[in-house]
């Protein structure tokens, strides 16, 4: 449905007033809830055809600050420098990097897990697994990991779902932007 621009425009300065100062960020949930934030004002930027108001230092300061975000933060925050910095990759693959290293592979596939649950922000496996394809499968199209991690959502599917509303929602995202690389480069094979 369509949405006034005015409120698409409330609504991002709403979320650019409460970012909170990168230097106070200290725990993980508010390091990946600050890449989301980023995330979705990068966005909104992109489709607004808005220039950046400051997101660009803020997403470089919690990249310095890395070591604070789990994987699906990490991979929110590449979308984010992607969006932001697209001439400049060394962040993004340093963040790409970082998540290949921490990969699992399994007879079910490849997937994501954290160390610990982020319940603040609704994470699971899954769902770190679904956020990690979905970047993944704009940064790297050509990625190795991509057919072993939708073989691995498929498979954590229970009676065709997943177990979370958040978990479905990223893999589903994730799925159709990865369905949708397989249906325009026909000559890949997965």
């Amino acid at each position: 449905f369509v949405l006034d621009g005015t409120a698409m425009a409330k609504a991002a300065g709403y979320v650019q007033d409460h970012l909170p100062s990168v230097s106070r960020v200290d725990s993980r949930r508010e390091a990946n809830r600050l890449a989301y934030q980023l995330y979705v004002l990068a966005e909104y930027g992109a489709t607004a055809d808005r220039e950046a108001g400051g997101e660009l230092g803020l997403a470089i300061r919690l990249f310095e600050k890395r070591h604070l975000l789990d994987q699906y933060g990490q991979a929110t925050l590449a979308m984010v420098l992607a969006l932001l910095e697209s001439g400049e990759r060394g962040r993004v693959e340093t963040l790409l990097s970082n998540l290949v290293g921490e990969a699992i592979t399994t007879a079910t596939g490849t997937h994501w897990e954290e160390a610990e649950p982020d319940y603040w922000n609704m994470n699971t496996d899954i769902r770190t697994t679904g956020i990690v394809l979905w970047a993944l499968s704009r940064l790297e199209p050509d990625s190795e990991f991509l057919p072993n991690t939708v073989r691995w959502l498929m498979a954590a599917r229970r009676e065709g779902y997943w177990a979370t509303t958040q978990g479905t929602a990223w893999s589903l995202l994730a799925l159709v932007v990865s369905i949708t690389l397989l249906l325009c480069r026909p000559a890949r094979k997965w």
